[in-house]
């Protein structure tokens, strides 16, 4: 049976009609995909933003990290320089005393005195090397100050442009950069927390001086022990290099070893000086320290030792570190946020430069958890989600730009 010219009329109307619901919708379709894709694109390359310039802040922070610890660490070798200097000069001096006792011993004394002469010698020859050591050992420490303010002023300057050429190869998008949590642009934030101090500041020098004195080894923080006991006579060994500051906050390591002869008698006790060596920079200012219990168990000795401090060099010229000047773990100095705008649609990412110290690895003493600091170089980066803040923050964007 025909269609009449009604019904047919009618089929091509919803024809037409299906046709271009079907075409409003493929190009909907196409429109939706098309915008999605660009949006996962270019959230793509904000979290690689984000990343980079995060990572060019944990590099930062784990080299500072590094410095600080190789200036302790060059400050420690000082201590065992002049430690050894001290340690030497007590043993010339026990040597000469031997080879006055033992001068009426036949084959012995010639022994004793060839002993002497070559201990006198050698600690001569390293009073007169050793202050060319130390100022080499300063040179150091100022060019490792030197190069953490070269590289804090090199690394805040190429975020930004590091970023800016990043996202110029991926298109024509406008960006912006900021620290996350807050309100504030990069760099802001990172100056203000990322401080540097100077090893006389009040209370940041004293702190890090405390840690170059806990952080000294074993020679230099405590040489004392016992070498002979018999009957009522015994021999004690006791010193230890020490890191003082003056009233004008300069350092100056100082070292004593004292070596005596201690006698019990039934109602007396007898300490009879054997050795004595103290070294130093600067003036000696060890009148309050114990060098290692050379103090308390040579007592008399000490005073002598004292008396014979030998200058090797002035004192120590002043040199910068830095410090994190950041509480209860907040990060948000090295957390940054990038918003990337193509003018119909705007996305953001976050990533942070996060400080952790595994425990099975590197376990603390105390068994507790470390916060992020600049004495240990592990810093890496995270990617991690905005915070309310940053949220705010992009929807006011995202307002103000429909509003344009």
């Amino acid at each position: 049976m025909s269609l009449t010219q009604q019904q047919s009329g009618w089929l091509l109307f919803s024809g037409l009609l299906l046709t271009a619901i079907l075409s409003l919708a493929l190009f909907s379709l196409h429109r939706v995909s098309s915008d999605s894709r660009e949006r996962w694109v270019m959230q793509n390359i904000a979290d690689n933003a984000a990343e980079a310039g995060a990572l060019i802040l944990a590099r930062q922070l784990n080299y500072l990290a590094l410095s600080n610890r190789a200036l302790i660490a060059n400050q420690v070798v000082m201590a065992q320089l002049t430690g050894l200097s001290s340690w030497l000069a007590m043993l010339a001096d026990a040597s000469q005393r031997m080879a006055m006792v033992t001068s009426v011993i036949p084959y012995l004394n010639v022994l004793s005195r060839q002993l002497a002469v070559v201990l006198d010698r050698v600690s001569t020859v390293m009073d007169r090397l050793l202050p060319a050591a130390l100022r080499l050992q300063q040179l150091i420490i100022s060019a490792l100050s030197t190069s953490q303010l070269l590289l804090q002023a090199s690394f805040t300057s190429m975020l930004p442009s590091s970023i800016s050429e990043f996202v110029a190869k991926h298109g024509d998008y406008n960006w912006q950069l900021w620290h996350s949590g807050s309100l504030l642009p990069f760099p802001v934030l990172w100056l203000r927390n990322i401080r540097r101090f100077r090893n006389d500041h009040a209370t940041h020098g004293k702190q890090f001086a405390s840690l170059v004195n806990r952080s000294r080894d074993p020679f230099s923080r405590r040489r004392s022990y016992r070498w002979l006991k018999a009957g009522p006579a015994k021999v004690e060994k006791a010193g230890a290099s020490t890191l003082l500051i003056d009233g004008q906050g300069k350092w100056q390591w100082q070292a004593m070893d004292t070596l005596a002869l201690h006698i019990d008698l039934l109602f007396d006790h007898d300490e009879l000086a054997w050795g004595r060596g103290s070294r130093g920079q600067g003036r000696f200012h060890g009148y309050g320290q114990d060098f290692g219990g050379s103090r308390s168990v040579n007592p008399n000795t000490s005073t002598e030792a004292q008396w014979l401090y030998r200058r090797l060099l002035a004192r120590q010229t002043n040199f910068y570190f830095y410090r994190l000047q950041q509480s209860a773990g907040q990060q948000s100095s090295s957390a940054l946020v990038v918003t990337l705008d193509n003018g119909k649609q705007q996305v953001a990412a976050r990533a942070d430069a996060r400080y952790s110290r595994p425990r099975r690895l590197f376990p603390r003493a105390d068994q507790q958890l470390e916060l992020g600091n600049l004495f240990n170089p592990l810093w890496f980066v995270q990617l991690r989600p905005l915070s309310a803040i940053d949220k705010a923050r992009v929807a006011s964007f995202e307002v103000a730009e429909r509003a344009s």
